[in-house]
């Protein structure tokens, strides 16, 4: 069995872990399928030259990369279904009419193609199984499918452990790329209107400068920028909670990690937060019109009404977040993964 993983996501300035978890997902599965290669997006940027070259020379690299190359793979595994397809479409007529194609979609895919355009259309019917990172993702996709699964990003389980009581810092922590759909808009709010709460911000994005001038203008707020996995551990570990004011969001991979660490996530309702989060004292509405003021307001009483809670109660929610979330581990999303690999050739001598 010989695969090919390809993404268009990579480290950029802006953001250095984008796509850490595609990283980390095959890394895991060269443990298990030792012929694995992986070719991602490394001319990654947020300018408006980077806009217009980045999928160009993306798709020339590949070119010469592995369709002029003598190794012949039986399985692309494409991350981010449009337009990184086209590398499947490359590869599949000009080096190997046999390949198969899966597709894990990630959430922009398809919620930024509604209603989607005649080649975003075409090009689905080279993909042989797809994969969706939640069962609301794959509801949103514009046609039904057999041929799918649902499997999420998958934490990194190796470090991200549950290790017992931690002195707690912060009261409230959001992670992630800090722009609009994100709410980070939100966490200012809520940050400006309850002093007496200590919040916190890990991630990096097009909101950095306004985090940088407000940690200056309170006293309950830190931005601790980009950090690398260990220390994210470290600061997820030392937080009451995990806040997710996302407006859409297909999985969110950090609330996987924060309940692996016993700390609850108080979120918006995205697919995302329904497919993780089971009690609805965690869940905010944010549909129907809603006000922006409203949704903070719920936000506020949610995070209010955990930290009300005597130690017990909250140790007793934190010990299940814990068991629940091992079915989202890297360990199980990467078996099911080769497991969809296996499938895919199981009529084949490969």
């Amino acid at each position: 069995m010989k695969i090919l993983v390809v993404s268009n996501m990579g480290p950029k300035k802006s953001n250095p872990t984008l796509g850490l978890f595609v990283d980390n997902q095959v890394s895991h599965i060269k443990k298990e399928v030792a012929f694995t290669s992986y070719f991602y997006m490394k001319f990654n940027g947020d300018s408006l030259f980077h806009k217009f070259i980045k999928y160009p020379y993306f798709f020339i690299c590949f070119f010469f990369k592995y369709v002029t190359s003598f190794k012949k793979y039986d399985i692309i595994h494409v991350h981010y279904y449009y337009p990184t397809i086209i590398t499947a479409l490359i590869y599949k007529y000009c080096r190997n009419r046999h390949v198969k194609v899966i597709v894990t979609c990630h959430g922009s895919d398809i919620y930024c193609y509604d209603p989607p355009n005649v080649l975003y259309r075409k090009l689905s019917s080279l993909v042989d199984h797809w994969v969706f990172t939640s069962k609301a993702l794959q509801q949103r996709f514009y046609k039904k499918l057999e041929n799918a699964s649902v499997i999420c990003a998958g934490f990194n389980d190796k470090v991200y452990q549950y290790e017992g009581k931690v002195d707690k810092i912060i009261d409230c922590l959001l992670v992630g790329s800090l722009d609009f759909n994100k709410g980070l808009d939100r966490l200012i709010a809520l940050i400006n209107s309850h002093s007496a709460l200590r919040f916190a911000v890990v991630g990096s994005g097009p909101f950095h400068d306004e985090l940088v001038a407000l940690e200056k203008e309170v006293d309950n707020f830190v931005y601790y920028r980009a950090l690398e996995p260990e220390k994210l551990k470290t600061v997820i570990s030392s937080s009451h909670l995990l806040l997710s004011l996302s407006r859409n969001e297909s999985f969110g991979l950090v609330i996987s990690e924060a309940h692996a660490l016993g700390v609850p996530c108080i979120a918006t309702k995205t697919d995302g937060a329904l497919a993780q989060i089971a009690d609805n004292q965690f869940l905010i509405d944010q549909g129907n019109g809603m006000q922006e003021c409203e949704v903070t307001t719920l936000m506020y009483k949610s995070i209010e009404s955990y930290l009300s809670l005597t130690f017990k109660q909250q140790e007793s929610i934190r010990l299940k977040l814990v068991k629940d979330a091992k079915v989202f581990s890297l360990t199980n999303v990467t078996n099911s993964i080769i497991s969809c690999y296996r499938n895919l050739l199981r009529d084949k001598n490969v």
